[in-house]
């Protein structure tokens, strides 16, 4: 790092050759300068690692285009700083890093105090860089910009955390960006990288993330390409905000995803009356093929796109959840997303536009959102249609916030009486949502407490600000969504089964073969078997009866050990539980009549029949 030699000069020889008064006037000027890092207006070269302590920061560029095959890894420390005027910069290689033996450029940036200046992380970075900076505190004014991400490129493992970011502008200007993206060359974030903003709270700012015109050069669709990459915004704020919270003034698509890719947008709010997404050209989102849209947790004052905002398009494969908006209107005068009628997955569910919540389907569709499943708010699916790319089952844990591929199985989590849906996640990815890349964020807030005493009958789970609405009822009783009050459960009979709500018997049918009647709610366990069949002990089957009782022809109607017919010649008990063969009766009869013993048809030699067949006589 570079000091003032001069002026570190003078403090050093000046007590041996001023006066006394010169003396101690040139050593309080030495302590004051001497005691901060003066940066101003140069770039430094990074060829090892760097460490700045409590230091003022005014115009520094750090640039890693030095870095060589040769250099050590760069592992770098900013801690308690004051950055200013024309604040730091960190800028990579001009162009992508293809060989990955030039070592990691690390930053751990942390506890600065910046005063109307911007930080800013441009260029191309090596393999497996990591930059965090975290617990920065601004003091902004007119439309300076916090952080400036321009013409940044990810590739190959780099990836960039902003965290725990407190941000202020003067009340009374046009506000500046949280984060700019963009520049005239295309953004692309590939290969594992991307970078999260967790937990970032701004007043009176334009913007949390926007991407300025002029739009990038090139013939290309959109100027920020997620491929394997990944951007989050999570549990962030926008108060007073006097523009969009996200916002792209370029006339191509802002966010485009290519493959494999992951965009979250979780637990944001955003107040000043201003829309949440504006996009001017293109799409706001395009992710055409195999990627995860998670926008959930939504709170805003405005509208959730501008009325002349371009919307969400999805295709293929793409997974998207819409879930927990408050909102008071959609803005949208056509479907969202863009061309799901024939594609991927959508889950959407706890949405609230202008007060009213969508509680079916069609209420959904009817506020132009289209969706493969409805979801509760603690992730149970409870509603489908059309025919998505991923199968849910009824009642059970959605994989609504499981990003894929790295997601296995959803499985409920159990919390002190309350349950949720979460995801497990296999050895590529991390918890809790299986993202491609490390997650600092863990579980939302939820939306709903165990704690809160809900004013609802027969109601056990409501949110903590609402008491009167339910979410979840007590044993015996359905939720019926369309009040959110709690009602009795219908008992219903065999072969029906309560509806999806909870609300009515509907009918079902009996899956047990030559079962008339199944058991209510069971398909699978028969209750009356159809007439000539046997339940079996387990009640799942429904076995031929075979005649028990020997010499029977039939046995009587739906049993096995009672005849109704024996077979010719043999005559029946009275208890119906046996066939004796009949022995004829009638002396000197060689045979009597079938099935009698007191008729006899032929009588023996030299003997003649009577007229009424009973007895013969000696000729």
């Amino acid at each position: 790092m570079r000091r003032v030699p001069t002026l570190y000069n003078m403090c050093t020889t000046s007590r041996r050759t001023a006066s006394l008064v010169t003396a101690i006037t040139v050593l309080l000027l030495c302590l004051s300068v001497l005691s901060t890092f003066v940066t101003a207006k140069m770039t430094v070269d990074i060829t090892d690692s760097v460490t700045l302590s409590g230091q003022t920061i005014d115009g520094s560029v750090y640039s890693l285009r030095s870095m060589t095959t040769s250099s050590n890894a760069s592992l770098n420390y900013v801690t308690d700083c004051t950055i200013k005027g024309e604040g730091l910069g960190f800028s990579g290689f001009f162009s992508a890093v293809s060989d990955y033996r030039i070592p990691l450029f690390n930053l751990t940036m942390t506890r600065s105090t910046v005063t109307n200046a911007t930080i800013a992380v441009t260029g191309h970075y090596p393999h497996y860089s990591t930059l965090t900076i975290s617990h920065t505190t601004a003091t902004m004014s007119g439309s300076t910009p916090l952080f400036d991400f321009t013409n940044l490129n990810m590739a190959h493992h780099v990836v960039v955390y902003v965290l725990d970011t407190t941000a202020t502008w003067n009340a009374d200007g046009s506000g500046g960006d949280v984060l700019r993206v963009g520049g005239l060359a295309r953004q692309l974030f590939t290969d594992y990288s991307g970078f999260y903003m967790v937990n970032v709270r701004a007043t009176n700012a334009a913007h949390m993330m926007r991407q300025p015109a002029p739009t990038c050069e090139g013939q290309r669709d959109s100027c920020l390409d997620l491929d394997n990459g990944l951007i989050a915004i999570d549990n962030a704020a926008c108060i007073n905000c006097t523009g969009s919270f996200l916002q792209s003034d370029m006339s191509r698509t802002f966010i485009n995803g290519l493959s494999t890719d992951v965009l979250r947008i979780s637990n944001c709010t955003s107040t000043g009356g201003q829309p949440f997404i504006h996009a001017a050209g293109g799409y706001a989102v395009n992710f055409g093929y195999s990627g995860n849209l998670l926008i959930y947790g939504i709170t805003a004052d405005g509208s959730f796109f501008s009325p002349s905002s371009k919307l969400i398009r999805v295709g293929k494969t793409t997974l998207m959840s819409f879930m927990h908006i408050n909102v008071p209107s959609l803005g949208a005068s056509t479907n969202i997303p863009v061309g799901i009628e024939s594609c991927c997955t959508s889950w959407m569910g706890n949405i609230t536009i202008n007060s009213v919540r969508m509680t079916t389907l069609m209420m959904l569709t009817n506020s132009k959102l289209l969706a493969h499943y409805l979801v509760d708010p603690f992730g149970k699916m409870i509603a489908k249609a059309g025919s998505p790319t991923v199968v849910e089952s009824f009642t059970a844990a959605a994989s609504v916030f499981c990003v894929r591929p790295h997601f296995t199985h959803s499985s409920w989590e159990r919390l002190n009486g309350w349950q949720r849906a979460r995801c497990h996640c296999n050895s590529t990815g991390y918890g809790p949502y299986c993202m491609p890349i490390y997650d600092p964020v863990r579980y939302y807030a939820s939306y709903a407490s165990p704690s809160t005493t809900c004013t609802a009958p027969h109601c056990i789970l409501c949110p903590s600000d609402q008491p009167q609405t339910c979410f979840t009822c007590a044993n015996g009783y359905a939720l019926n969504t369309t009040t959110s009050q709690c009602v009795s459960k219908p008992v219903c009979s065999g072969n029906e089964r309560t509806s999806l709500d909870g609300l009515s018997c509907i009918p079902m049918t009996c899956q047990v073969a030559n079962c008339d009647v199944c058991v209510a709610e069971r398909d699978t366990v028969c209750q009356t078997c159809a007439s000539g069949y046997n339940l079996s002990q387990d009640k799942k089957s429904c076995r031929q009866m075979v005649c028990q009782v020997s010499n029977c022809a039939n046995c009587a109607m739906n049993t096995e050990d009672k005849c109704e017919t024996c077979a010719t010649d043999y005559k029946l008990s009275s208890d119906r539980k046996s066939c004796r063969q009949m022995v004829c009766q009638v002396g000197n009869c060689v045979k009597c009549v079938t099935n009698t013993e007191d008729q006899c048809q032929t009588c023996a030699t030299n003997y003649k029949l009577s007229s009424d067949k009973k007895s013969c006589t000696e000729i």
